[in-house]
């Protein structure tokens, strides 16, 4: 467009004034992420988020109960490292998502690939997540938001040395009660203060249910002795798999509960 002699070329910026605080505070286009979340996007995530997790049931079901199909685990595993590298259009988060995937040929314990996969899935539904921004400050709720994803974390970490014979169950048993308390007072504190976040509340909460009922059946299934059958490797690989999608579902809501960040407490006022 040409613009007449004389005349100045119109200022297109990204902030607007905030009339009863002399910040400038970021127009809402300028606080999008640096990674693509709607359309195809979102359902490439959802589609890497279902992949892990079959991985991740195989891997629990092989692994324990027929070491000799390790191969196939494996070969799923390099496959799903294959499928990870459409996370570079994701910025830092996708490129940390990948270094955990590349972890998983590293040769160390255990312990530590169990739990490589759960944190990857945690990653991209972290990427997943939409959150809204904040206008308030979550206070002790974000804390305890923040604080649950690593106990999480250290509960699978419990139950591997467990499934492998590292510990005894007294450690799982104590951490698996612990954290699944603590979701379920997290879950209702967002039912009662976040009422837009009753929706990943309560699937939060169904998981966990979910996962202590499984654990709890896989445990009375080993001290009856019937820990060589078909139902005791469904059980307990789906235990394993929902531990998985516990750690990623306090993630997520940890994410919703901290909000986009933006300044707290700071009304962005109409645009000028």
């Amino acid at each position: 467009m040409l613009i007449p002699a004389g005349c100045k070329r119109p200022q297109v910026s990204l902030f607007r004034f905030n009339k009863r605080s002399p910040k400038i505070v970021p127009h809402a286009a300028s606080r999008q992420p640096h990674f693509y979340n709607h359309g195809l996007a979102n359902r490439y995530l959802d589609f890497l988020a279902v992949c892990i997790l079959l991985v991740i049931a195989s891997g629990a079901a092989i692994s324990s109960h027929q070491p000799e199909d390790l191969a196939i685990h494996v070969k799923a595993g390099i496959t799903l490292s294959v499928l990870l590298l459409g996370l570079v259009r994701f910025g830092w988060a996708g490129w940390i998502a990948i270094a955990v995937a590349a972890l998983e040929f590293v040769p160390a314990s255990p312990i530590f690939h169990a739990c490589l996969a759960p944190v990857l899935l945690a990653i991209v539904i972290l990427i997943r997540t939409e959150p809204t921004p904040a206008t308030d400050s979550p206070g002790g709720l974000g804390w305890l938001a923040m604080l649950t994803p690593p106990l999480v974390l250290m509960q699978i970490a419990f139950g591997a040395a467990y499934r492998h014979k590292v510990w005894g169950v007294m450690p799982h048993l104590a951490g698996a009660m612990t954290v699944a308390c603590l979701v379920l007072i997290l879950c209702v504190l967002l039912l009662q203060r976040r009422p837009v976040l009753r929706r990943p509340a309560i699937i939060a909460m169904s998981i966990v249910l979910a996962q202590v009922s499984l654990g709890i059946t896989s445990f009375v299934l080993r001290m009856l002795d019937l820990d060589t059958g078909l139902w005791f490797r469904v059980f307990s690989s789906a235990h394993v798999t929902l531990g998985a999608a516990t750690l990623a579902a306090t993630v997520s809501l940890g994410r919703l509960v901290v909000g986009d960040p933006a300044p707290h407490g700071e009304d962005p006022g109409p645009e000028n």
